[in-house]
């Protein structure tokens, strides 16, 4: 989960994705595409019921996904608040050292920060409730498995994965994306009902601006028109 008070987020995923795969591919040597040419999904998260949702999605996903029987034993990126803070160290073969022209630090530090809601929990309820929760969605996903019969990898093979190697699911074409996590109707309808009402006025003000009025203030939420238009955007909610 992220907040992006300042609309600075696509240019951090622009960044982010843009050195990640130059990396990886220096790594092992390749020079092709890493990452899907799709549009970046970002989910809009109305409770705090949604924000634990997501959690558990993104925790359960080796189970889910045939990995490992096991979450825990997944040896990808699987961490989550409560933990210390972790130092990750610049990787060597892309990035240029300071005295060489090279801008990026020796080190950076990822923070875990509580996520936001569930006030009345102690630190300890709140990171109870969410293991919890995880091991009953990878207990869901390991049963849908075991009933169809289907194998996870950590049961075939114990070899790492060939990292070129490619999907075997075929892919799914014009799949709906989903823009907001609600399990509450009342809610879904609402941000729904705000996404078409941001659309609309944004295209107005678009127009207003082309038809060359001077002043527009575009909706909150408008990246381009902060950022490369320089033009007026609404404040940030309180």
């Amino acid at each position: 989960m992220d907040t992006d008070p300042d609309a600075v987020r696509p240019d951090f995923l622009r960044d982010f994705h843009s050195f990640t795969a130059r990396q990886i591919n220096r790594r092992y040597k390749e020079g092709d595409s890493l990452f899907s040419g799709k549009q970046t999904n970002i989910v809009d998260n109305e409770s705090e019921q949604d924000i634990l949702n997501r959690i558990v999605y993104t925790m359960g996903n080796p189970v889910a996904d045939g990995i490992e029987r096991e979450g825990k034993n997944h040896k990808g990126i699987r961490m989550r608040w409560p933990q210390p803070d972790k130092v990750i160290k610049r990787p060597v073969g892309f990035w240029r050292l300071p005295e060489n022209g090279g801008v990026a630090p020796d080190e950076v530090v990822l923070r875990f920060t509580r996520p936001p809601g569930y006030e009345a929990l102690s630190d300890e309820e709140l990171d109870a409730l969410i293991e919890k929760q995880v091991l009953a969605y990878e207990k869901e996903e390991r049963d849908k498995r075991d009933a169809k019969g289907k194998a996870f990898r950590c049961d075939v093979t114990d070899e790492k994965p060939d990292p070129r190697s490619c999907p075997k699911s075929p892919h799914k074409l014009f799949g709906l994306a989903p823009l907001i996590g609600a399990c509450i109707k009342e809610q879904r309808l609402a941000a729904i009902e705000r996404l078409r009402a941001f659309r609309d006025d944004h295209e107005v003000a678009r127009l207003r601006r082309k038809a060359g009025e001077e002043g527009v203030i575009f909706p909150h939420g408008t990246f381009l028109a902060l950022h490369r238009w320089n033009v007026l955007v609404q404040p940030t909610p309180t």
